[in-house]
């Protein structure tokens, strides 16, 4: 009988299977273990090469993992490479190179650029289709791409100037990531398809890179950008450097610029950070600048005056001392370049636009018992994480369009009205006891799937407009009110409203076009005008005999409603209720 530090040595490094055999007890336990995949867990040291030069595989570390959830670093002895360390690279762009192990492969993407030129291509939009299943074939559809030329100009080929490998229209018959070559000129570029049965559904950038400000001239670094994608199945992972596109490529030569956007892509879907590069930078202390300041009978800073720090291009970091209480009305309005600002304990009120448009900042935290003026932190899209540490009050579009919000704590405000519109990376949230009102809130929240209401809540009106991924929402008894709430919502299919709602307003489900189902509480008097409209898969729906009225356009174009009962209560049915 072998013990099983000696059947451990005789499996090799990818057993299908192995028989442990517990030494000394005498009975037999199978188990079998498979390969899962491999992946890249770091990549090599030098990603960025001259034409002619070779390639280096120093530092790339690759990983298998096993079906029992176990892992393990593989030397280079376990894989191969290809092209191999050593390699002349000769073809210009983004090379990938493809890791084999145990019937397993995955890749990363080396840039290669000419010696004597700037002249490359690139993908300037991606096909119209990105993912397919198993046996489909590649469709180029949509693909366009760019000529750089040694002037500066570029020119967009047409589909005869370059080659693609594979060919429009070759069959997909490996699951995974599959690189598509595009060659003309000489000069080659490289994006990805996904193949499987699953669909893509949400990028999202889950850590920014570690530098973003930039002198004129420095290299750009991806170093700690990390990219999730997130599939149709509930599932996710994190993508490796190369599997995505990038717009402007590790190792490239910044120019001027605040604000800049740089687009990360995977298959159709796509997520964006700022990078700021100039010449120089600023850093600013409060209170060193009298004529932007305001002070009290004691000489102590209160205030930020209005317009203090407006568009100032260059000003990095803010300084703020603890005896400000208030920052005026766009005292740092389209400050792009603002990364860093701590707001002290003593801050009660940031004015209109204060902080509007400050793209590179990355996370917020409010004081406890501050008044947010409207527009506040509209358009700081590079906002990641957002946190209350106490109660609050924001008016209209206070934290709108931050597009790339990931994570919010809410603290204990009362109102949530019109305050997070467009906040598309948002998946999901968590409402506190505190709130009773939610108008308009969570507008256009295009990533948000799931919600549940707290019993404070009274009135929802308009709050989900727009949340095309909503799939559920627990309306809570307390609710009233619910006009406008869940227009243009497509991906709702069923939803229970309870007895305490009177007030179906107008439009409440205009649009779902996914809803099947609905029941309609004994408590509603008025199905309210353009309720149901579009709402294209409702088959069927019982009208309750409290209801007195059919409101104008109420089921306007439900194509699929084959089933409706009126009860006698109805007086009055509205015009084109059932068109």
């Amino acid at each position: 009988m072998k013990s099983i530090c000696s059947i451990k040595k005789m499996c090799g490094a990818f057993a299908v299977s192995a028989v442990l055999v517990l030494c000394g007890c005498g009975s037999d336990v199978s188990e079998q273990v498979n390969a899962a995949g491999i992946e890249v867990s770091s990549v090599p040291r030098k990603m960025s090469y001259k034409k002619g030069e070779k390639l280096s595989l120093s530092g790339l570390e690759v990983k298998m993992n096993m079906t029992d959830g176990s892992a393990r670093t593989l030397s280079p002895e376990e894989y191969t490479a290809a092209p191999d360390d050593g390699a002349v690279m000769n073809d210009e762009g983004a090379v990938p190179v493809k890791i084999t192990s145990g019937g397993k492969t995955v890749y990363f993407v080396v840039y290669v650029g000419n010696a004597e030129t700037a002249v490359g291509i690139e993908i300037s939009s991606l096909p119209d289709k990105t993912n397919y299943k198993k046996g489909e074939s590649l469709d180029l559809t949509g693909l366009a791409v760019k000529m750089n030329r040694t002037d500066g100009s570029s020119v967009v080929l047409d589909s005869q100037s370059y080659t693609a490998e594979p060919a429009a229209g070759t069959p997909l018959e490996e699951d995974g990531i599959v690189p598509v070559k595009i060659t003309s000129g000489g000069k080659t570029v490289f994006f990805t398809v996904s193949v499987g049965k699953v669909e893509l559904k949400r990028l999202l950038l889950t850590a920014h890179p570690k530098k973003t400000y930039y002198l004129s001239g420095e290299a750009f670094k991806t170093d700690g950008l990390s990219v999730t994608v997130q599939f149709d199945d509930g599932t996710e992972r994190e993508l490796w450097y190369g599997e995505y596109h990038i717009s402007i490529l590790n190792g490239d030569e910044l120019k001027d610029g605040f604000g800049q956007k740089v687009t990360v892509s995977y298959g159709n879907l796509s997520a964006y950070f700022i990078i700021n590069v100039s010449s120089g930078y600023e850093e600013v202390t409060i209170g060193d600048d009298e004529d932007k300041i305001e002070r009290n009978a004691d000489g102590v800073v209160i205030k930020i005056k209005n317009h203090a720090y407006n568009s100032a291009e260059k000003l990095r970091k803010v300084t703020i001392p603890d005896t400000i209480t208030e920052i005026g009305a766009q005292a740092f309005y389209n400050c792009t370049a603002l990364e860093e600002i701590t707001l002290p304990a003593s801050v009660r009120k940031i004015d209109t636009r204060a902080f509007y448009g400050c793209k590179s900042l990355r996370k917020i935290v409010i004081p406890d018992g501050c008044d947010i003026g409207e527009s506040a932190f509209e358009n700081c899209i590079g906002v990641t994480e957002l946190t209350f540490e106490g109660s609050w009050y924001g008016r209209s579009k206070a934290f709108a369009n931050l597009t790339n919000l990931v994570t919010l704590n809410l603290g204990t405000p009362n109102d949530l009205s019109a305050t997070f519109q467009g906040c598309t990376s948002l998946t999901s949230i968590t409402i506190p006891n505190s709130v009773t009102l939610m108008w308009d809130a969570f507008q256009g929240c295009t990533s948000l799937t799931s919600v549940t209401i707290p019993n404070s809540v009274t009135s929802i009106n308009g709050t989900f407009q727009g949340c095309t991924s909503l799939t559920s929402v627990t309306i809570p008894n307390s609710v009233k009110s619910i006009s406008g709430t869940f227009e243009g919502c497509t991906s709702l299919t069923s939803i229970t409203i309870p007895n305490s709602v009177t007030d179906m307003g107008q439009g409440a489900f205009y649009g779902c076009t996914n809803l099947t189902s609905i029941t309609i509480p004994n408590s509603v008097v008025d199905t309210g005008d353009f309720t149901f409209e579009g709402c294209t898969s409702l088959t069927s729906i019982t009208i309750p005999s409290s209801v007195t009225e059919i409101s104008w356009s109420a089921f306007e174009g439900c194509t699929s409603l084959t089933s409706i009962t009126i009860p006698n209560s109805v007086t009055s049915i509205g015009s084109g209720a059932f068109e």
